[in-house]
């Protein structure tokens, strides 16, 4: 039997030696990005996306966007935000970008990992 949790799971990191929480979307968070990415497409023909051939007409703090949806101090109720993480090293935001698409089952990394296991 394949048991559940309700849990969101968490990842413990540190930046600059402050603590930090990558915590997994809630549904409604997830749909929340979502929407704000179909907003940026310039075709939403549901045979396109199907098939994959979108494209996105402003990539402007995609990445950190995505990243202040989870990303908290430790110990914060509110997660960081977008600002501030926009700000921030294009390196250390698209790291935070994998690690959170990971975390969250999604983007390209996610559906390797998916079919493999």
């Amino acid at each position: 039997m394949k048991k559940y949790s309700k849990k969101l799971k968490e990842i413990e990191i540190e930046i600059d030696e402050q603590a930090y929480i990558l915590r997994e979307f809630t549904g409604v968070t997830r749909d929340k990005y979502l929407n704000d990415v179909r907003g940026r497409m310039i075709d939403t023909d549901p045979v396109k996306l199907a098939a994959g051939n979108v494209q996105i007409r402003n990539l402007d703090g995609l990445q950190a966007s995505f990243v202040a949806l989870c990303l908290f101090e430790k110990g914060a109720d509110e997660p960081v935000p977008y600002a501030t993480i926009n700000s921030w090293p294009a390196t250390l935001v698209a790291e935070l970008f994998d690690d959170a698409q990971k975390l969250n089952g999604m983007g390209p990394k996610a559906e390797v990992e998916a079919k493999n296991a």
